[in-house]
């Protein structure tokens, strides 16, 4: 990189390799939801949404390899299938037990009462809003913005950004409160970023993202600031205190929520510097 004239260094300067990264991205994730609505329908069955989502992750996740192997000219190891099942399923335990026990707080609190349980066919539009929100959101946020920031700023200052920036986005959010901003800030921010700074691999961030879309919606019958689903697999209700509730943000935005997702994030950094996977700015390397 320092024998090559101003040109080519500018080409591969991080923050380029995030623009023209994010293009054939973000291109493909326009082309599935093109492909979705062409197929689809304006009210398509629920199995077949699923799996034309199932196409559209595919498609997604195809032209970030394709894309970063040829730019990089390095193998994505972050995509690697080696550590696809052993950090996938560390990823979405993760996620799955933080809401799970978010859930278990309110309910001791008697705030959470299961009504009915539904069949399993209706987490699949849980299911589905999961899968494109954890993988397609991943690819974009982890794979590319904060991959290719943190190797020009470092991790610290990349985790504070991303922090920052998911505060910012849900400042004006409609009815937002501190914990509402903090909450999302931690999650979105601190906790997945965190976790593929441990793994040094997009398959743990994009499970736990993945189990904590479909816990919260698809199982719990929560509510989701992302989405609305009329169907889960537990038809419930909840309310008591907005602190333990999460108010209209559901139980993932809750104090207890939070207070996990810290605590996680906290161990995740941990054992990353253990293995040397934190990284300094570049300007220090």
């Amino acid at each position: 990189m320092n024998n090559r004239n101003w040109p080519a260094k500018a080409f591969y300067f991080p923050l380029t390799r995030m623009v023209i990264g994010l293009l054939p991205v973000l291109a493909s994730v326009l082309l599935g939801e093109l492909v979705k609505n062409e197929l689809g329908g304006s009210g398509p069955h629920p199995g077949t949404e699923f799996l034309l989502s199932v196409v559209q992750v595919m498609l997604v996740l195809a032209t970030y390899v394709l894309i970063f192997s040829w730019y990089e000219k390095r193998q994505v190891t972050e995509l690697g299938l080696s550590c696809f099942f052993r950090d996938g399923l560390t990823g979405f335990a993760s996620g799955l037990a933080i809401q799970s026990l978010s859930v278990l707080v309110l309910f001791w609190s008697g705030g959470y009462r299961i009504v009915s349980v539904n069949p399993l066919s209706f987490l699949l539009p849980g299911l589905t809003f999961a899968l494109v929100a954890g993988f397609v959101g991943e690819i974009v946020l982890r794979g590319v913005a904060f991959r290719l920031l943190e190797e020009l700023l470092g991790t610290a200052i990349a985790l504070g950004g991303f922090v920052l920036l998911f505060a910012l986005m849900h400042l004006r959010q409609p009815g937002a409160t501190l914990l509402s901003v903090l909450s999302i800030a931690i999650q979105g921010g601190l906790l997945l970023s965190a976790s593929y700074v441990f793994a040094r691999n997009l398959w743990m961030p994009i499970f736990l993202h993945f189990a904590w879309d479909l816990a919260e919606p698809g199982i719990f019958g929560g509510s989701n600031p992302g989405t609305s689903l009329d169907r889960s697999l537990f038809h419930s209700t909840s309310g008591g205190p907005g602190i333990l509730s999460g108010g209209q943000f559901g139980p993932g935005n809750s104090l207890q929520a939070t207070l996990f997702c810290l605590a996680l994030s906290g161990w995740f950094l941990w054992k990353a510097r253990r293995r040397n996977h934190i990284l300094p700015p570049a300007w220090k390397r």
